[in-house]
């Protein structure tokens, strides 16, 4: 772990960074209330240019406690209201801002005011991005003295992961937020580290600023793979319907509970006789179709399901591996799906684990060590289809994945019109 930084003097209480009315510099000549007032005005009315400009210029002069007053003055009054108002609206703005500036000072007075922040994973990753490890640590160990909310500093901690840091060798405060973040996400247990193929796979993190945001990207990317014109394949083989598994699966690209347009198809079937290899692909696809395959259960409407293919559809397959599938998932589970909404590293490296576990039949406590090593033992192939299933708007996924004894073979596939 980087050694601390060594700072002057503690932190001054967030109520010495300013105070209301005090003129706060040459470049800052607009007062909070005056910003807050403006937007009484109908919505179609407020000047947003300006109040833009006003924030990021407070932004670039670093003028922490200016920004500390503004959250302030908008801090919602019914904490948890998800509705657009221009209140909440100039907040998110505003924190992004104060999440960019790098003095310690910003830092403890964004996190001291981590209930205004509706984009709390958002604001996490550029926290993660502005200031050093040391900053999050003692900032870490002062939540836990004044028992002030930890939630930002946990989604930080994670991001911080992300670009590189090793938090394995865990102090008190870094135990606890572990112990918090695994009780908000369902007891997983996600490494303060990275793990396996993580540590090779390209990772560029979100740039974020006041006015622009975007997400992690993990992996180069499946390109489109070319034409495989090869028909079906004989193959016997049943379906085993498991509605928890295939929500573990479908979690990787869409949260639970989250509104979306997305799509996701994740099958699992038990053949006969071990498959040749070198068959995924289109004769395999084809295969699958409910004339050849016994189901359990009826899998929902057939104009709602990647299968079965009809003849007419084009199929693409190209070789992959796991590295692909999982720099696929985690892409998918960390990045901005879902009208944009950031998830971050945290909960996203748990959903896309979580769905790699289901992918190799292991509970989602497995440990991530044990996953990779049984994810390294299947056969992968990517796939595309013409089909009207696909919107291919956004990345669509598309994998087979093939068990190291050929008799267990599992479909997913994702797409999203948003």
């Amino acid at each position: 772990m980087p050694p601390r930084r060594q700072r002057p003097c503690a932190p001054r209480p967030i109520d010495a960074l300013g105070s209301r009315g005090q003129s706060l510099g040459v470049t800052q000549t607009r007062s909070v209330a005056s910003v807050v007032a403006g937007l009484d005005a109908d919505p179609s009315r407020i000047a947003w240019p300006e109040i833009y400009r006003t924030v990021v210029d407070a932004q670039r002069a670093g003028e922490t406690a200016w920004l500390a007053e503004l959250l302030d003055a908008l801090r919602p009054a019914t904490p948890g209201d998800t509705r657009w108002s221009a209140p909440q609206h100039l907040a998110q703005f505003a924190c992004r801002a104060l999440a960019t500036v790098p003095t310690y000072e910003a830092a403890y007075a964004l996190v001291s005011r981590a209930a205004t922040c509706t984009q709390r994973p958002l604001v996490a990753a550029a926290l993660a991005q502005t200031h050093p490890v040391a900053t999050w640590e003692d900032l870490a160990r002062l939540a836990w003295r004044q028992r002030a909310p930890r939630a930002l500093l946990t989604l930080w901690m994670h991001e911080a992961v992300y670009l590189g840091a090793d938090l394995t060798a865990a102090v008190e405060p870094i135990a606890l937020l572990r112990r918090d973040f695994e009780a908000f996400e369902g007891e997983a247990r996600v490494p303060l580290a990275l793990v396996s193929w993580e540590r090779e796979l390209p990772r560029s993190p979100p740039h974020i600023t006041a006015q622009s945001y975007g997400s992690w990207r993990v992996g180069s990317g499946v390109p489109r793979p070319p034409p495989d014109p090869r028909p079906a394949v004989p193959m016997a083989c049943v379906e085993v319907p498991e509605p928890a598994w295939v929500q573990r699966v479908a979690e990787a690209f869409v949260p639970r509970g989250t509104l979306s347009n997305a799509k996701v198809e994740a099958r699992r079937f038990l053949l006969a006789r071990p498959l040749d290899p070198d068959a995924l692909g289109a004769p395999v696809l084809r295969a699958l179709s409910p004339a050849r395959v016994a189901r359990g259960d009826d899998v929902g409407d057939e104009d709602a399901t990647l299968l079965p293919l009809a003849p007419e559809v084009e199929v693409r397959v190209q070789p992959s591996s796991p590295q692909t599938l999982a720099a696929s998932l985690l892409h998918a589970a960390i990045g901005a799906r879902c009208y944009g909404q950031y998830a971050g590293v945290g909960p996203g490296r748990r959903r896309a684990w979580n769905a790699l576990a289901a992918l190799c039949d292991l509970s989602a406590d497995a440990p991530w060590a044990q996953v990779a090593a049984e994810l390294g033992e299947r056969r992968v192939v990517a796939f595309d289809a013409d089909s009207a299933w696909f919107d291919h708007i956004g990345d669509d996924l598309g994998f087979l994945v093939l068990d190291a004894a050929g008799t267990t073979l599992t479909l997913f596939a994702a797409t999203d019109s948003d």
